[in-house]
């Protein structure tokens, strides 16, 4: 197989469904999803490496717990990026620490956010990519804002 061939639909399906819950969950065993030098950003992270974002998994691992996640749909932008919507629930049970900068110990709250993520591929791995919330806020979420239920998808 050409490893500079388009990535299909299919595998961009199976890589982010993988790296977005690894995202959640802090699964640092998901980085071989990335490039060594990929770049990310998102409400709550931004990294250049894949060593930085080795560190933003390991700072959150275990903050929730109950986590349900749904990949909504894939959808080809171009044959080497795609776009991903995706929904996660659960409990911040655990603490976790923000891009370096913001500590938040546990709340015991119910997070739900839904999120669109635009991915580009080299070599089937992530090169890059951009999160963006549909709705809600994980910090407001965090530090007690209710969410109208009308909100939650």
């Amino acid at each position: 197989m050409d490893d500079e061939a388009p990535i299909s639909l299919a595998d961009a399906t199976c890589v982010l469904r993988r790296a977005l819950f690894a995202f959640v969950v802090g699964d640092v065993g998901a980085l071989e999803l990335f490039t060594e030098d990929m770049i990310g950003d998102s409400p709550n992270l931004r990294v250049r490496s894949r060593t930085e974002l080795e560190y933003q998994f390991i700072d959150r691992a275990g903050a929730l717990s109950n986590v349900e996640f749904d990949l909504d749909g894939v959808v080809m932008d171009d044959p080497n990026s795609a776009v991903a919507s995706w929904r996660v629930t659960g409990v911040h049970t655990g603490e976790v620490l923000f891009n370096e900068d913001i500590f938040l110990a546990p709340t015991g709250r119910q997070i739900r956010l839904s999120m669109t993520t635009q991915a580009w591929f080299r070599l089937r791995r992530i090169a890059m990519f951009r999160t963006s919330y549909l709705d809600g806020d994980l910090f407001d979420q965090i530090r007690g804002r209710p969410l109208d239920p009308e909100e939650w998808w």
